[in-house]
């Protein structure tokens, strides 16, 4: 069982009343831990109070794994890699906050002609523009467009919206032109949840890519990652140990309800991830 798994929002029939604050509510959260009828309230989940009471009374699931562990448990996925082993031919227009979308997949091999300029490239971004509406007014999918009318901006000259939403850019008190340069002229990711395109140092970080945890170990990053996660996991609202970040990222792998997008500061260097779960 996964740690998230032991939670499930629940609605009751009649009122049930908060374990921890003794108020009567009708939307409340379970906790899956084998005792029946643990109920909490939304007041006591969002404020965190919730996980810090529950998670006292856990007893460890198993021992704490090492890296090669963890490692050769990843390997046993299919296909435990991601990310793609491609370089971004020099040709091709560049993008500071997303080096290498070839390797991601927002862009696929493809021979259908850009929906912007009709042009037919060996590559199309397939990861849609944010808020495009079509003629009758409806939001819709523009799933092919070459590199070059990205670069350039001319997509989204011609179709409006953004690649990505500024409301999604994490630090949204960066430079103008910069924040710009990611919702015009960059190319984006998809999520299943809300998109976040997070910052380090006070700048938004380059894309690297979706991830599973065999990449971030690949790449030699998984301390340097789960150390930050441990840091920032949900806005310190729900605080996690090293050991239950170890047990949610080995479900980052291909048929995981849960994504990981890895982020690099342009500043420090410093990698950071974005999880999402659907």
């Amino acid at each position: 069982m996964g740690f998230f798994d032991l939670f499930k929002r629940k609605k009751k029939e009649a009122d049930t009343k908060c374990e921890l604050c003794g108020k009567s509510t009708t939307n409340t959260i379970s906790f899956n831990d084998e005792s029946p009828n643990r109920f909490f309230c939304m007041e006591c989940v969002k404020s965190g109070a919730m996980i810090k009471f529950v998670t006292r009374d856990l007893k460890p699931s198993a021992p704490k794994k090492t890296i090669e562990e963890l490692y050769k448990e990843a390997l046993q996925d299919p296909n435990p890699y991601l990310l793609k082993d491609i370089e971004y031919p020099s040709e091709y227009p560049t993008f500071k906050f997303f080096p290498n979308p070839l390797r991601t997949p927002s862009v696929v091999e493809s021979s259908v002609p850009c929906e912007c300029c009709g042009k037919v490239d060996k590559y199309s971004y397939i990861a849609g523009i944010d808020g495009y509406m079509d003629a009758k007014g409806d939001f819709a999918d523009i799933n092919n467009l070459c590199l070059y009318c990205i670069a350039n901006g001319e997509a989204i000259k011609k179709f409006g919206g953004a690649f990505t939403d500024k409301s999604s850019i994490a630090n949204r008190t960066a430079d103008k032109a910069i924040t710009e340069e990611i919702m015009y002229r960059t190319p984006s990711f998809t999520t299943i949840q809300e998109k976040e395109w997070l910052s380090h140092c006070k700048t938004p970080c380059m894309y690297i890519g979706q991830v599973y945890i065999a990449d971030l170990m690949k790449m030699g990053i998984y301390k340097q990652v789960r150390t930050d996660l441990s840091k920032t996991f949900y806005y310190k609202q729900m605080p996690m140990t090293i050991e239950e970040i170890d047990n949610m990222l080995i479900q980052m792998t291909e048929n995981s309800s849960l994504e990981g997008h890895l982020f690099k500061c342009t500043v420090c260097g410093k990698y950071r991830l974005h999880t999402d779960l659907d």
